[in-house]
């Protein structure tokens, strides 16, 4: 008997999974859309209605981008900037923007908006990322050359993780290039300031991607939602510099 119930369980088991594989979609997102951005999505998603399934690995840019031509992700979601072509992957990836977000400066108090005659030269620390992640990329080409000379900005520390540079600029280790997203909700509690007026700042796009070929029902439920959530393209470039 015990043989039997045990024989019958295994066959449920293996059906459950088999109904969980057809009706899964795996999406491969970076870390910090992981937190700011794909829980909204996911609420406005029709998975409990239609049985999807839904498995979130997140990953840094290349990592998705691996996991998708690898096969081992359905769909990539990543931050993209406007300089960034796409030619040589529209040949075998449907791309679609599905939103947009900003890489803002932060600190737990304001930074001078001027430097007074006759005084040091002034330094003002930054925490950074390593060249080799995306947004090493964006603090190399569209925020550094942008900074007042007059001022001198110091790299304090380097982290590849955004929640850590939130963190490090709440506590005033220095001024922290962040993702909006998920800076929105301990500046709107008082923690930290929007310096988006006084420094360089970059609009970057929410882009969603798989490879062309035959989907799954639950990829192209998932995908026609989020084809349904997209924005309009704008211009997403814009550069401040201190006077």
């Amino acid at each position: 008997m015990q043989l039997s119930n045990g024989l019958r369980q295994l066959v449920v088991d293996l059906r459950r999974g088999e109904s969980m594989a057809s009706n899964r979609v795996v999406i491969a997102c970076q870390h910090s859309l992981t937190t700011g951005y794909i829980p909204s999505i996911l609420r406005k998603m029709p998975t409990e209605r239609d049985g999807i399934y839904v498995r979130l690995r997140s990953a840094n840019l290349d990592a998705c981008t691996g996991l998708l031509l690898a096969r081992q992700a359905n769909v990539a979601i990543v931050y993209r900037t406007r300089d960034e072509g796409d030619d040589a992957r529209a040949d075998f990836l449907e791309e679609i923007t599905i939103g947009t977000d900003r890489l803002i400066p932060v600190f737990n108090s304001t930074v001078p908006k001027a430097v007074p005659e006759g005084a040091g030269p002034v330094e003002i620390p930054y925490i950074t990322y390593p060249s080799d992640v995306f947004f090493g990329h964006v603090m190399e080409r569209s925020i550094l050359p942008y900074l007042s000379p007059a001022i001198r900005y110091v790299p304090k520390v380097e982290t590849a993780l955004t929640l850590a540079a939130v963190e490090m600029a709440v506590i005033g280790m220095g001024v922290a290039w962040v993702p909006e997203s998920l800076a929105l909700e301990p500046i709107t509690a008082g923690h930290l300031v929007d310096l988006s007026a006084e420094l360089p700042v970059c609009e970057l796009q929410i882009k969603a991607m798989r490879l062309q070929g035959n989907y799954n029902l639950a990829e192209e439920t998932f995908w026609s939602s989020l084809r349904s959530h997209r924005v309009p393209r704008a211009p997403l470039f814009t550069a401040k510099v201190l006077d």
